[in-house]
């Protein structure tokens, strides 16, 4: 994973191997930036180097 957005306001995520559709998107839905919506989210690794296990995980890690 290669984290290409880290901001106060909004957050992005996307698989190290640049041909892969896996992202995770999130933006903050409030002025004071305490609640986010995901804005965008691919599940699928093409690249093969993922799966269901890792996308819950990195999601777990992300969210919490």
């Amino acid at each position: 994973m290669v984290v290409t957005h880290n901001k106060r306001s909004r957050f992005t995520a996307k698989c190290a191997v640049k041909e892969c559709g896996w992202k995770f998107h999130t933006a903050s839905i409030d002025d004071r930036n305490e609640m986010f919506q995901v804005r965008a989210y691919n599940p699928e690794h093409t690249c093969g180097a993922g799966g269901r296990n890792l996308n819950k995980k990195i999601l777990n890690q992300l969210l919490v």
